[in-house]
């Protein structure tokens, strides 16, 4: 079962810079629809993937994007030898992205854009902005992202109705 502010919480208290994506990022929006994971983008440079892995560790993650049977350590130097992962952990399951497959969303341009968001307890993260997670879910062109890119406009036309 997933618990996303449990896996927030390890990223936040080993200061990973990181972004909230996916449908995390829209639920947070006030998208209703269902979600099995927490997307990540996260800052590739090496004090923040070494910090990335010790929350890694501490969330007992394990690589679900290797055939069955074949082991890597979840550390350090794996995470440098990648950039996108998925994990397992003991919260739910997790992908981290370091680079999106396009390359047209980084890690330093969403988080610009990013919005803020209290979860409670004093957890804050940022979550991409509605127009990213807009732009993020119409590239990837899959059905599913199709049919939620409806749902994130009309979030965005109700929000912009309440602020004139």
């Amino acid at each position: 079962m997933l618990d996303p502010l449990a896996i927030i919480a390890s990223l936040t208290r080993h200061d990973v810079h990181f972004v909230v994506i996916g449908g995390i990022a829209a639920a947070l929006h006030g998208s209703t629809t269902l979600t099995a994971d927490l997307d990540v983008l996260y800052e590739r440079e090496q004090a923040n993937v070494s910090r990335l892995s010790s929350a890694l560790a501490e969330l007992g993650a394990q690589r679900r994007d290797l055939p069955d049977r074949v082991t890597v350590a979840v550390d350090e130097r794996s995470l440098w030898n990648g950039t996108n992962f998925l994990f397992t952990t003991r919260h739910g399951d997790l992908e981290c992205i370091g680079e999106t497959p396009s390359g047209r969303f980084t890690y330093a341009q969403i988080a610009a854009g990013a919005e803020r968001f209290d979860l409670g307890d004093g957890l804050v993260v940022r979550a991409a902005s509605l127009d990213e997670l807009i732009r993020m879910k119409r590239a990837a062109s899959r059905a599913k992202d199709n049919a939620e890119v409806e749902n994130l406009v009309a979030l965005r036309e109700v929000r912009d109705a309440k602020r004139r």
